[in-house]
C-alpha cells in the first residue's frame, strides 16, 4: 500500500502519449499517465501540472503524480 511520487514533462497531445525530445528526455499526457498507472496496478491521487524547473530561462511545464499501489497484499 506505499506511494508512488514521481514528476515528468507534460505533453499537451499526442497520438502516443508519450514523445521523446532531442535533448532525450520524455514528455506524456496526463491520459497516458493515468492509463500506464493503473495498468502497473496503481490508483492515481494526483496528477498536478507544475512548473518542474526553468531551462534556458524558460519554464519547463511537467506533471507531479501520487499514485496509490492497489495490488500489495493485505
Amino acid at each position: 500500500e506505499g506511494l508512488l511520487v514521481f514528476s515528468v514533462e507534460a505533453l499537451d497531445a499526442g497520438e502516443k502519449g508519450y514523445y521523446l525530445h532531442f535533448h532525450g528526455r520524455f514528455s506524456h499526457t496526463r491520459d497516458y499517465l493515468e492509463r500506464t498507472l493503473r495498468a502497473a496496478g496503481f490508483a492515481p491521487l494526483s496528477i498536478e501540472q507544475q512548473v518542474l524547473r526553468m531551462e534556458v530561462l524558460r519554464p519547463v511545464q511537467g506533471w507531479v503524480a501520487v499514485a496509490r499501489n492497489v495490488t500489495a497484499p493485505a
